[in-house]
């Protein structure tokens, strides 16, 4: 897995042309002006603080620190390498990344496909491309042992769960199964753990069962939202509700 950077944009089709070179424009000739960097950063910190207040994001900061130590920047000191970040930094990184053999382009929806190919073309043909071949690295995080339970305090009003394992061997051709596993368990609509433990115990807000394909080994987890009187008894209960899986 690796990680991207995108830009979409939603455009009529006979404006198409235009809106392929105003992107072109962006990807091949990028400033980025002191004033207009301070701004972004400041922006960018403000966004990472408020995070502090989501029970969801501090659930999130827990297992990526858990699941994924080689990858995990705690919070404090992402926004103490944004607030070092100079343009000279992003032109370096936006010389490094946005080539043309690093980039792919999808335009779909009321279009020819010949013509939209040639403006395509006409858009991001002249893009130069540097020296040398462009090597993507592999994402995976070093083999270890994973904690049963790890418990972080930071002072907010409701408690986050999030009960989550590795999917060692896991291949992308697997993912179906993956995604009507969590519509069984956490769908809305009749899902397992939404009926049994929000709407029959009423031990959570919320509940909801995602995948992580970012780094491997991928991962898998229920993440749910509790009072603090709820926290242990609905711990237990989701856990006991996967180990009960087989038998249904």
């Amino acid at each position: 897995a690796v990680d991207y950077w995108g830009v979409d944009a939603t455009v009529p089709a006979e404006r198409l042309p235009e809106a392929l070179d105003i992107i072109r424009d962006t990807m091949g000739g990028a400033r980025f002006l002191p004033e207009e960097v301070e701004k972004v950063k400041r922006t960018a910190a403000q966004s990472l603080n408020m995070q502090a207040d989501s029970p969801w994001s501090n659930m999130s900061e827990l297992y990526r620190s858990v699941f994924y130590p080689d990858f995990h920047v705690p919070r404090d000191r992402r926004i103490e390498n944004i607030a070092a970040v100079r343009p000279a930094d992003l032109l370096a990184g936006y010389r490094r990344f946005f080539r043309p053999d690093n980039m792919a382009i999808a335009v779909v929806g009321a279009v020819d496909t010949h013509r939209a190919l040639e403006q395509v073309r006409a858009a991001f043909g002249s893009l130069p491309r540097p020296a040398g071949e462009f090597r993507r690295m592999a994402v995976a995080q070093r083999a270890g042992l994973l904690p049963e339970r790890v418990t972080q305090s930071v002072g907010l009003t409701q408690s986050g769960i999030l009960v989550g394992v590795c999917l060692p061997g896991f291949r992308r051709e697997d993912e179906p199964v993956i995604q009507v596993l969590n519509a069984v368990l956490s769908s809305s609509v009749g899902g397992r753990l939404f009926d049994e433990i929000r709407n029959q115990r009423g031990l959570v807000y919320s509940i909801s069962a995602a995948y992580s394909l970012d780094i491997e080994p991928y991962a898998w987890h229920v993440f749910a939202s509790t009072s603090r009187r709820n926290l242990g008894t609905a711990v237990e209960e989701i856990v006991r509700a996967l180990r009960d899986l087989p038998a249904h």
